[in-house]
């Protein structure tokens, strides 16, 4: 794993992917550079969640492949911050009720998290 999928990492794996390759437009890092918010001691304010966070959403939300888009107006997809490698990331299929690991070219939807 390049990063990891545990909850509460989403923050600090979306400020290691922003540092390592932020700069970098074919990735879905260069697309969020720039857009997570301003800049707090311990990270970025918006953060992309990991896997495990995407889990804990659906689950308090009890979000699945019957109600994720008429009850709660979400994608089918969502890349979460979780990287196999520099070329696979998981992504939340809310569709599916399943995470899976596609291509962190391809085209799939960014949600951002934050704390308060």
């Amino acid at each position: 794993m390049l990063t990891e999928e545990g909850f509460g990492s989403g923050r600090s794996n979306t400020k290691e992917m922003l540092e390592r390759e932020g700069s970098n437009s074919n990735t879905i890092w260069g697309v969020i550079n720039g857009n997570t918010g301003e800049e707090r001691e311990e990270g970025p304010e918006w953060f992309v969640p990991s896997r495990e966070e995407f889990a804990a959403f659906g689950a308090a939300f009890n979000i699945d492949s019957s109600n994720y888009s008429t009850q709660f107006g979400l994608s089918g997809n969502y890349w979460s911050s979780s990287q196999d490698n520099t070329n696979f990331a998981f992504r939340a299929g809310f569709n599916g009720g399943d995470f899976g690991s596609d291509f962190v070219s391809g085209y799939t939807y960014v949600r951002l998290a934050t704390t308060f």
